[in-house]
């Protein structure tokens, strides 16, 4: 059985969902304005002086500090005296919580981040462990993102206890992780998510969605609620649409109702791919994408084109901004290859060109299925093609399994004992981890305390390198800069 876990995310703060949130402040309670914009209590705690941290509501605030003075000691021993409070209070197995990357802001220990964001992790994970939570550790600075997951890659198996190394090829391994880290890093993974991606945000899955929408509908009573469900959810969706043309806005209220993407979105949008495609209808991936850098925005088709290098999103059933658009009926499945042949067409480029991740989607979908079949059947002729895809699932099927074999890769993530998507959360931070491994953070002087002393000298030198390449405006630098992130 799995421990908690400590998960690293590249994140706007105020984006994340948590069941309680651990704040920095020093001795005199002075917090900045950063922590305020997040709406949260900032009334000093009682006891606050004595224990060196307290709560409000589902706020901790830990004093960062000795007496007012930066101290990575001090900071150390009071944020695990405040998680070992924050377990005791919420006394609830595997509770999220929330912590940026403490004391390198106002606790004025910048210059040092490499040896404190290494104590952090250290303690951080030990209460994880110890108090089965899950600890989510947030930053939006890249090179410290970076940092952080160059701190794990040198031992994965200490961050990552409950996954081997190697071995059954239809369970989530760390060769697997990596494998997927570095299609990504290598820009040779795209991403097809599922209605199970965004379930884990707190969206109704198709069924429910239907059912709920039933239940406040108008049906003759010479439909029952037996005959009615006798149907398939796409003739239950047809006749919903046929008695109100309302159908749709209402489909598009429900799902509306989830602003804040799920953990699952963020771990995913830290693999920073350039392609991906949905059949869902929100907008939370999206959420997760510009999370970490609020200048990237994706490029959403068939909404908008993409001609400036940016990511883009095939939203293949529609978009809750456009409820016009949403395939939910019999006859809209029916007349899709009619209506949206060039995205089918897109969806299928991306798996004759990367190696499609599938995730939160148990491939029933009569138009992704026959798109599928389209590639599988091109291919077939190619001697010696690779599998063009890994699907992620939640349970074990071994009959689509055998369906697919040779063509995708099916990895169950269920194991006895523990809940299949917090599985699936942890493996992606895995892979999320070595699509990080090329770190550019050697070329900022706070992480070299996570360097040897020969390294560091290197990196030095590298620096000035880099800092004359910044200068330079011709056109035969550019592409230096860009691998360098400059």
């Amino acid at each position: 059985m799995l421990k908690g876990h400590l998960f690293l995310l590249h994140a706007d703060l105020a984006d994340v969902a948590y069941d309680a949130i651990v704040l920095p402040t020093d001795s005199t309670f002075s917090v900045r304005e950063e922590w305020t914009k997040l709406g949260v209590d900032t009334s000093k705690p009682a006891r606050f002086d004595e224990q060196h941290f307290g709560r409000t509501g589902r706020t901790w605030w830990v004093d960062v500090t000795d007496r007012g003075r930066s101290d990575a000691d001090a900071l150390v021993a009071h944020l695990a005296a405040c998680l070992d409070d924050v377990a005791a209070t919420l006394n609830t197995r595997l509770a999220r919580v929330a912590v940026p990357v403490l004391g390198v802001g106002g606790g004025g220990l910048d210059d040092e981040s490499g040896s404190v964001q290494g104590r952090l992790l250290d303690v951080l994970v030990k209460a994880a462990e110890h108090h089965v939570l899950d600890i989510l550790l947030t930053t939006i600075d890249e090179r410290r993102f970076q940092a952080l997951q160059d701190a794990r890659l040198g031992d994965p198996t200490r961050w990552f206890p409950g996954f081997a190394q190697s071995g059954r090829p239809d369970e989530p391994t760390l060769s697997l992780a990596q494998t997927l880290g570095t299609r990504a890093r290598k820009g040779e993974l795209s991403l097809f998510l599922g209605a199970g991606v965004s379930v884990g945000a707190g969206l109704p899955d198709w069924r429910t969605l239907v059912a709920r929408i039933v239940a406040a509908a108008k049906l003759p009573d010479t439909i029952t609620p037996q005959s009615f469900g006798e149907l398939s959810l796409l003739d239950q969706a047809e006749l919903l649409q046929r008695r109100d043309p309302k159908f749709a806005s209402a489909v598009v209220d429900q799902v509306k109702t989830v602003k804040r993407p799920g953990l699952s979105h963020l771990l995913l949008a830290a693999l920073r791919v350039q392609q991906s495609a949905t059949t869902n209808y929100d907008d939370l991936y999206e959420r997760a994408v510009s999370s970490a850098d609020h200048r990237i925005r994706l490029a959403v088709l068939p909404y908008e084109r993409r001609t400036d290098g940016r990511p883009w999103l095939l939203k293949m059933h529609g978009d809750v901004q456009h409820p016009d658009d949403i395939v939910l009926t019999r006859s809209q499945f029916a007349a899709y290859d009619a209506r949206h042949r060039p995205a089918g067409a897109l969806f299928q480029s991306m798996l004759l060109t990367s190696h499609l991740l599938v995730i939160g989607a148990s491939l029933t979908d009569d138009n992704v299925l026959r798109l599928v079949h389209q590639v599988r059947d091109y291919l077939r002729p190619t001697a010696g093609t690779a599998n063009f895809g890994t699907v992620l699932s939640l349970h074990p099927d071994p009959a689509r399994s055998a369906l697919w074999q040779d063509e995708l890769d099916w990895i169950s993530v269920d194991r006895e004992g523990d809940d299949p998507g917090r599985v699936l959360e942890i493996f992606l931070d895995a892979v999320a981890m070595h699509a990080w491994s090329a770190s550019t953070s050697v070329l900022d002087e706070r992480f070299d305390s996570q360097l040897t002393i020969d390294e560091r000298d290197l990196a030095q030198r590298v620096r000035e390198i880099a800092s004359e390449v910044e200068r330079q405006t011709g056109h035969a630098w550019q592409g230096l800069k860009g691998a360098l992130r400059l």
